[in-house]
This record gives structure tokens, sequence and C-alpha cells, in this order.
């Protein structure tokens, strides 16, 4: 459905594409295709999870190859997206960012500290803690952001809205938050100044702040 979305849209014409896909997740549970079967047996110590009789989970077999697979798939499915917007001829002009909605779980059976996932980072999905909230974000636009740069610029998702209207040359006042003020439209930033590696005008948060109330994380 997304490559059939992208294939109606027009050279010349504005569009917005917003595909969530729900690869990696919690339940390590996938197709038995070729990608899964090219990992099971891999891991010399792979493990099942057994779902609880509550559990929101279904039983999950070889959980280190699930998880592997799902990382493959989803690395598939980003290139047919890029294929297809090449294909199109719209990639030189189209902005494309991939990231992630938190850090790595460990529901389901999955196992962050075998792949080490967070690296030195921590905290997991559902903490405030770094490893909880930090996430990948990459950025690709030939030609206005620079290949195989790495910024420490810290944003937040309410930061891409007023990125996008600013990108797009829109003035974002009417789209504001209900508890906003005229001197602050949203708490959003605009880092089109960091993706074009303008980094001297960039605006940057004074701090940015996570409430989490269903842990104590």
């Amino acid at each position: 459905y997304a490559l059939d979305w992208i294939d109606r849209q027009e050279a010349g014409k504005p569009f917005l594409g917003i595909f969530t896909y729900t690869l990696p997740h919690a339940e390590l549970v996938q197709p038995e295709d070729s990608i899964l079967q090219y990992y099971r047996g891999k891991f010399a110590d792979d493990k099942d999870w057994e779902a609880g009789a509550w559990s929101r989970y279904n039983t999950s077999r070889d959980t280190h190859a699930q998880f592997a697979a799902m990382v493959s798939r989803l690395d598939g499915y980003v290139g047919e997206i890029m294929d297809e917007l090449k294909g199109k001829g719209l990639a030189d002009n189209t902005l494309v960012i991939f990231t992630s909605d938190n850090g790595p779980h460990q529901e389901g059976g999955a196992d962050p500290a075998f792949f080490g996932f967070n690296a030195e980072l921590r905290g997991i999905k559902r903490q405030t803690h770094e490893g909880g909230v930090r996430v990948p974000f990459i950025a690709w636009w030939p030609g206005r952001v620079e290949a195989g740069v790495v910024n420490d610029h810290q944003l937040a998702f309410y930061d891409v809205m007023p990125t996008l209207l600013d990108y797009a040359g829109l003035d974002g006042s009417q789209y504001s938050l209900e508890a906003s003020t005229e001197e602050c439209r949203y708490d959003g930033i605009s880092f089109n100044n960091t993706l074009t590696g303008n980094d001297e005008e960039q605006e940057k948060h004074e701090f940015l702040y996570w409430e989490f109330h269903e842990t104590d994380m």
C-alpha cells in the first residue's frame, strides 16, 4: 500500500508520507519465510519465550533469530521505499527521515543486552533514562543534507512539525497548541538549520523533559 501510494504522487507536487512500521516490536512473531530461516541456528545461545496465561503476546521460538530477522525485514522495506522514490524521480527533492518511537524493549522475550542495542546508555523502553528515550534519527536529502555527517543537536518529536513547516516555507502559527501563547506557539523548534548544515544559526532547547507515570524509572 505504501509503494502504491508513492506511485500515485506527482513530481513537483508536495506530499507527506508517514509509514509507521511495527518492526521490530514486542511480539517476536513473523512469517516463516527465508528472512527468518536465514537467522535460525545462527545464535548458539538462542532461546524460546513462553507466553503466560495473561500475556498480551504469543509464545516465540528462537527470539534472537526473530529479532534479527525483524531488523532485516524492516531494512528491506525501507529499501523498497527508497527504490520507489528513485524510480518515480522524486528522490532528489524529498526529505526522508528514519527514526523510532522509543529505545529498545525487553517485552515478548526480547533481550536488548544480547545485541548491545543501548551500548553504554542506561534504560530501555518505558523508562525516562536516556536509553529509553534516545533513538536513531537519520535524515536523507540529496544536495541539502550532507551525507555521512553525525550531529549532536538534541531534538524531540515535537520539533518535527515546525521543521516541516519551515522546510515548506509555511507559517506554523495557526497550528499552535491549545496551551500556547502569542510568544510561544508550540514547544517544538525547527531544526531545519541543522539539517542543511547551518549549525551556527540553529536555535536550541534549553532542556528536554519527560514524565512517564507507568513506572518509577
